[in-house]
């Protein structure tokens, strides 16, 4: 059975502050759960991945690791604060421990924030969480991340990662399309762009929370975090929420709250619970 998502076009006055730098140009799908579960039911459809050609990951997705049935990226100290943070999305059913290569870090109680819409005229929180580790300073063989400030252009080359099925895999695709708005039933919604599977890397179950990669210059940036999929009439894309509208958030965010100052994520939802980032020849 096809994975049920409707297309829907976005009302432009809802997105006021978006439309002038984007022609109105945004679009929406929407996610039926009853769908979802389906999807979380009949994994193998998503599986259909051609043999791994090897080869060694970019050292930046050593950033990448797991969080409950999915993924989360590791964002570092961002505000120079001496707070250590990472990212995933939402409809992660929520753990209590992340892995980062293979050591695990407890999050610290009451740390996970949404990041919320209120900015782009939307009343919902987005598909993102941040959450900090019980840390006091980065661990071996990680390092804080640059966020990216621009957001994504089409035709990009990204690089993906992520744990889908319980193993990490990565490649390379590229923007297929931005300014996109995700809605899902669960009454959030996230600014995002996405990639066509026919590209190279594509997702499946257990990768939503991945990271996606471009670099700036000689330096690599975090443009994305995965957060679903789409049939897309047999083209099918995977779906990215894009860092450079939610970036502010993020480092308003990743500090030492006040009390009462954040919005906590107090239940998770399985929605896609995951999309794994496979190259349709690598896989690590």
């Amino acid at each position: 059975m096809g994975f049920p998502f409707t297309n829907l076009i976005v009302g432009c006055p809802k997105l006021s502050k978006l439309v002038e730098a984007t022609s109105c140009r945004f679009s929406t799908f929407a996610l039926s759960f009853a769908g979802a579960a389906i999807l979380l039911a009949s994994p193998p459809a998503l599986h259909a991945v051609t043999p791994s050609e090897g080869g060694t990951p970019p050292s930046i997705l050593d950033n990448v690791g797991q969080y409950s049935d999915a993924t989360a990226v590791y964002l570092g100290d961002v505000n120079g604060d001496g707070t250590f943070w990472a990212i995933s999305a939402s409809h992660i059913i929520p753990a209590s421990t992340v892995k980062f290569g293979g050591t695990s870090y407890n999050l610290v109680a009451g740390s996970v924030v949404s990041l919320p819409n209120k900015d782009f005229g939307l009343t919902n929180d987005s598909d993102l969480i941040l959450f900090r580790l019980d840390v006091t300073s980065t661990p071996t063989g990680l390092v804080t991340l640059n966020l990216s400030s621009s957001p994504a252009e089409q035709g990009t080359s990204v690089l993906m990662a992520g744990y889908g099925g319980g193993s990490f895999g990565w490649g390379y695709n590229e923007v297929g399309s931005t300014g996109s708005v995700i809605a899902d039933g669960a009454g959030v919604s996230t600014l995002s762009f996405y990639t066509f599977d026919s590209g190279g890397t594509k997702a499946i179950l257990g990768d939503s929370g991945g990271g996606v990669f471009a670099q700036n210059g000689s330096e690599w940036e975090l443009l994305g975090i995965m957060i679903g999929i789409h049939p897309n009439d047999g083209n099918p894309i995977t779906i990215m929420g894009d860092i450079a509208y939610y970036r502010q958030q993020i480092l308003d965010a990743a500090v030492i709250p006040e009390p009462g100052t954040v919005t906590l994520v107090a239940t998770g939802f399985i929605g896609l619970a995951g999309l794994a980032a496979r190259r349709k020849a690598r896989r690590g």
